[in-house]
């Protein structure tokens, strides 16, 4: 059973917004780029309840 992988266009789009290497994307198993894909969601939610907060101040 082989492993998914992403398509060029998601993976240019993964590498830039994860600050990686294309190559790195495409050699890494997909569960693990997504655990990727969470943490950096977690890290962008975070900050906009921050800079929401300073706002309401």
């Amino acid at each position: 059973m082989g492993t998914k992988q992403f398509s060029t266009e998601t993976a240019q789009k993964l590498a830039e917004k994860l600050q990686m290497p294309m190559e790195y994307i495409a050699e890494t198993p997909p569960e693990v780029m997504l655990e990727k894909i969470s943490q950096l969601e977690e890290k962008e939610q975070n900050l906009m309840a921050t800079i929401d907060k300073r706002k309401e101040k």
